[in-house]
Order: C-alpha cells, then sequence, then structure tokens
C-alpha cells in the first residue's frame, strides 16, 4: 500500500499540483495538505486528480486507493514551515465530509467558483463540524466515478420531518411570487402547530427557491425524510395548485395531487394539501386535532397578499422598510379588519422603530406597537403571533417575566415554530437565564438554520457571551449575524461593545462608524433604550463597553 502510495504522489498528485501552481506543505499519514495561490486551479486539481485515480485504480472497491478532497478559501498562519489557522481546519473538516472519490468546497470557494469551471456544484447546506464554532456552507463538486454523497447532517429526528419548498410560479406574472410564496408560508405553518410533525422553517426552506434541486439533497442537507413541492399556475380568476410529496430517504413518492378552482377557494386548497399531508405523514394525528388547528380562513386574498409583502418589507431591517410595512399592513386592516395577522404586522414594524428609534421617537413608536398589539391579541389570542406581539409591547417597557410567560404560551401553541422558540431563548438572555435561553436558541436554528431571525439569534447568543465576560467570543458571534445580515444593529452594536471591552480602540472606531451609519447619531443615552428589560448590571456592562469604544454619552 505505501508503495502504491508513493507511486500516486510521484505519478499523479506531484505533476499535478505542480501543473496548477500549488505545493504540498505537507504530508500526514495517508494525507496532504496543499497550498493553492487560486481556489480555481485548487478545484481544477482537484478533479483531474480524481480522475486520473478514478482511470487508475480498477480493482475491487475494497481495495482501491481513494482520495478525500476538501478545498477552502482563507487565512492561514506560517509558522515554522507550516500553515495554521481556521482556513486549514475548515479545508480538513471538508475533506472529512467528501465522498472517496469526490471533493467538497465552502462557500468562500464556491464564490470564486461560478463560470470558471465547468463543473455541477451541489449545495449540501449547512454541516456542522467538529471545532468550527458554526455551521459551514457546503458544496459537493461532481465527479464522475465518486462514492455515493454523504449521509445526513444530523440524525433524523424520532417523528415524521418534513420540509415544503417553496412553490414554483408557473404564470408569468411576477405578482404571482408573493401567492406563491404565501401558499408555502401557510402551509408551513398550519402544518408546524402539530407535535407530531418536525416541520422545518419556511425561511429555511426559501434559501431553494428558483433551484433546480434534487429533493435528496434537500433531505440529507435539512435531515428530514419528506419533501413537498409544489406550484401555482393562474388564468385570470382560475388557479391550478399541484403538490407532490417524497418520501426522499427511500426514494418513493407518496402521493401526488392536483387543486382546481378559484383565486377565492385559496384557502380550501391549503386546508386540503394540509389534511393530505398530516395524513400522509402522521397518521396518528386525530381529526378533531386537525379541525382546531385549521387556519381562519381570510375572506378576501388581497388582504392576505398584502401582509405577506408586509412582513418582507418589515425584514428589510431599513427605515424606510418599515414605513412601507407598516402602510401595507394597514391596508390589510381594512380590508380584512378581524385578522389578527395584519395588526401583527404592523407591530412588527413598530417594534424595530422603538428598538433602533428609526422614522419617530422611540417611545411614539412603542405606544403605537402597544395599540396594535393588543388589537391582535384582543381578535385571536390562540395566536402564536399575537402573543409574542404582546411579549414584545411588554419587554419594551422594561417587563420581564411576563413576557417570558406569554412567550412560553405561544411555544405551547405552535412548537415547531422557530419565531416562537427563538424568541423565548432572547427574553431569557435578557433576563440573565443564559443556559436556558442558549438551548432554545440552538433549537431553534437547527429547527431553521437559515431563518430571516437568525441573524438576531445569532447576536443574542453574543449578548449572552458578553453577559458572561467571554468578549472574545461575544465579538466572534456578532461578527458572524453581522455578516449574515449587514443592516441589522443589534449585531453592529454588540461588535462595538465587544471591541470596546477588548481595548482594541482603532477597530472599535471604524465599528462605531458603522453603527452611526445604521442609527445616526446613536449615544449611550438611545441605546440604553435597547437594553430596558436586562438586568441592571448586564445593561451597565454594556454601556461600559460602548463608552470605551467613544460611543457619546
Amino acid at each position: 500500500m505505501i508503495t502504491r502510495l508513493r507511486a500516486i504522489r510521484s505519478e499523479v498528485l506531484n505533476p499535478t499540483i505542480e501543473t496548477a501552481g500549488g505545493r504540498i506543505i505537507k504530508t500526514m499519514g495517508d494525507g496532504f495538505l496543499i497550498e493553492f495561490t487560486s481556489p480555481v486551479d485548487a478545484v481544477r486539481a482537484a478533479i483531474d486528480v480524481q480522475a486520473q485515480m478514478d482511470k487508475r485504480e480498477k480493482g475491487p472497491e475494497d481495495q482501491r486507493l481513494r482520495f478525500r478532497i476538501g478545498v477552502n478559501l482563507g487565512d492561514i498562519v506560517e509558522d515554522d514551515g507550516d500553515v495554521l489557522g481556521d482556513g486549514v481546519n475548515v479545508a480538513a473538516r471538508l475533506e472529512a465530509l467528501s465522498a472517496p472519490g469526490g471533493a467538497c468546497i465552502s462557500r468562500s470557494v464556491y464564490d470564486q467558483l461560478r463560470g470558471k469551471v465547468d463543473v455541477d456544484l451541489t449545495p449540501m447546506g449547512p454541516q456542522k463540524v467538529k471545532n468550527i464554532p458554526e455551521p459551514v456552507d457546503v458544496w459537493r463538486v461532481e465527479i464522475e466515478g465518486a462514492a455515493p454523497a454523504p449521509t445526513m447532517q444530523f440524525e433524523l429526528p424520532d417523528r415524521p420531518s418534513i420540509v415544503i419548498l417553496p412553490f414554483v410560479n408557473m404564470s408569468s406574472d411576477p405578482d404571482q411570487e408573493y401567492f406563491c410564496d404565501g401558499m408555502a408560508e401557510d402551509v408551513t405553518t398550519a402544518l408546524s402547530r402539530f407535535s407530531e410533525l418536525f416541520v422545518v422553517a419556511r425561511s429555511t426552506a426559501s434559501t431553494y427557491k428558483g433551484r433546480n434541486v434534487d429533493v435528496r439533497e434537500v433531505s440529507r442537507a435539512l435531515s428530514v425524510q419528506y419533501v413537498l413541492e409544489g406550484s401555482v399556475r393562474s388564468s385570470g380568476r382560475k388557479l391550478r395548485v399541484t403538490a407532490q410529496l417524497i418520501d426522499a430517504v427511500n426514494d418513493r413518492h407518496v402521493w401526488a395531487e392536483k387543486y382546481d378552482g378559484s383565486v377565492e377557494d385559496i384557502f380550501d386548497f391549503q386546508d386540503e394539501l394540509t389534511q393530505s399531508i398530516v395524513g400522509a405523514v402522521a397518521p396518528g394525528v386525530k381529526n378533531a386535532e386537525l379541525e382546531r388547528h385549521r387556519k381562519r380562513a381570510i375572506s378576501d386574498l388581497s388582504a392576505w397578499g398584502l401582509i405577506v409583502r408586509s412582513r418582507a418589507e418589515c425584514m428589510s431591517m431599513t427605515p424606510d422598510g418599515m414605513t412601507r410595512g407598516i402602510e401595507l399592513a394597514r391596508k390589510a386592516t381594512v380590508i380584512e379588519p378581524e385578522n389578527a395577522n395584519g395588526f401583527n404586522a404592523i407591530a412588527g414594524c413598530h417594534v424595530f422603530e422603538a428598538i433602533y428609534g428609526w422614522n419617530r421617537p422611540a417611545a411614539e413608536a412603542a405606544a403605537l406597537h402597544n395599540e396594535a398589539s393588543a388589537e391582535a391579541f384582543k381578535l385571536d389570542r390562540t395566536n402564536e403571533f399575537s402573543l409574542i406581539s404582546r411579549a414584545h409591547s411588554l419587554l419594551l417597557i422594561g417587563r420581564r417575566e411576563e413576557p417570558i410567560a406569554l412567550l412560553r404560551r405561544a411555544m405551547e401553541i405552535n412548537p415547531n415554530e422557530a419565531a416562537c422558540i427563538g424568541n423565548l431563548g432572547v427574553a431569557l438572555i435578557w433576563n440573565g437565564q443564559s443556559e436556558e435561553g442558549l438551548d432554545l436558541i440552538d433549537k431553534a436554528l437547527r429547527l431553521s438554520p437559515k431563518d430571516q431571525w437568525a441573524p438576531f439569534m445569532m447576536a443574542n447568543r453574543s449578548v449572552a457571551a458578553y453577559n458572561a465576560s467571554d468578549f472574545e467570543l461575544a465579538l466572534h458571534l456578532a461578527e458572524e449575524a453581522s455578516a449574515d445580515y449587514p443592516n441589522f444593529p443589534t449585531a453592529a452594536r454588540a461588535i462595538v461593545a465587544s471591541l470596546g471591552m477588548l481595548g482594541r480602540s482603532e477597530e472599535a472606531n471604524a465599528a462605531l462608524t458603522n453603527l452611526d451609519r445604521l442609527l445616526p447619531g446613536v449615544s449611550i443615552s438611545s441605546s440604553r433604550l435597547a437594553f430596558l428589560n436586562f438586568k441592571e448590571e448586564d445593561t451597565e456592562r454594556y454601556l461600559e463597553g460602548l463608552r470605551r469604544a467613544g460611543m457619546p454619552e
């Protein structure tokens, strides 16, 4: 075996690496650490090496020499002829994820490859790897002769698990995208109410929008058994909704259905679709529970569409986005005044205005939030988002225990909704109960690793680390959240405070400039409003970091 490996190095590796401008830095048993000047050259070399190995090693599978290859682009540190650092560590973890005869690459490499290398790249989703704090986005390089794809990222849940992929718009009208998005979102929400099911959050599923995907890859990336695909075709007021449920683990169709009707039938479609899915993947769910949790129909589709658009504007995390979101949601409440979600959408925008002082004085925004959330709560106290809105109103005036009780009730109503789990986790961290809070945030991120609220949850993991005086970890987590969501002020403020406590004044000054871009005129006094529901000692520790960073009073 050693003789064969030496021959392969001499006849395959060395000439291929040299041609690609790389160099072998060190040998580790039967492994090699190789540096290239370009990620494109590195991937081309990986493909070339594996193609040569496939032709060369033609014996029985258990006697063939096969390489696994991981390619990462990142910073390294040279130390006495060796190279160290996270860039190397990630490459090593990617190699472990690769199939024999294959290769895996990180997002940093993927971003460099597009249009430069003629090879198919299959997303494997975020992968949790050893000694790397956060999941790594991974793509598999499709190389002929490679072994079957790696197994799932996580173990399958102990209950039926499902993801609803974005519904495909089969019409030429771009406005139908909102309809398709809302259809998938409402089916996801309806299904997530059943404790018998593990349902991947809509915002994670939406990352597959507009992509041709292999449902088996989706299953592996998200660690679920069932995948629902659907499409919507419209002509005037006529609609055709098609859907198919696939058992991706066993590679079989469970069922496929076609629903014809009019725009006015959309909620009947959703009910039929939900019942079909529940009946297929969770036969133990009783009809009575189905009826109790069925989503209440909204009488006018335009109100429903306005709410969907309002939520999208809110998540832009800009002052103008909040204004547009409020206007859209107000129109929805005029059309459908009995729909609690219209008022919840208004409250969702006002809460960010209050926290960040956008568009109006914080006190005024808090009062408007309270008004909208109170109306939503009056209309539907069993709506988990109404409970979240009421909890936010209490948090805005510095209350701690009552909001936690409301958020626990919201999670009981919808135990699979990442927003319920994550908001409770954040409130517990603010209340000094970091251990339980972090567990819940981790659960929310597991349920929805690409959730639209993931940066918010990640930023508050930073808060927990900061409160524990682990300022290096707080900085790392805040920077990750900010990279995913650059307009998110909570993460930007956490970076400033952490750098202040670490005494890194030059970096703190740059971070403060960025925060001032997001929150013009930000100060200690305005920041204090963001910590009303913190314990006093945690608030003062945070403000101390901001002062040390140079934030004006």
